[in-house]
């Protein structure tokens, strides 16, 4: 018997969580994470994050892979 095929490779596509910009994986809701927008940092986590703002702009980083 031949194998179903198997799903396509994709990473975590998620749109409405926010991503690791360094691993590319799903940050979770209570998670810390470092949001960085203008060039500054800081520490919160999409559930601090009202109305969707972890959807808008900067870049979102799990706290252990935030580059140092």
């Amino acid at each position: 018997m031949s194998q179903p095929p198997s799903p396509p490779e994709t990473p975590n596509t998620m749109p409405d969580r926010p991503h690791c910009a360094h691993c590319g994986d799903v940050i979770g809701t209570y998670e810390p994470m470092i949001r960085v927008e203008d060039g500054e940092p800081r520490m919160t986590s999409a559930e601090a994050e009202q109305d969707g703002e972890h959807l808008a702009g900067g870049e979102r980083y799990h706290a252990a892979c935030y580059p140092q």
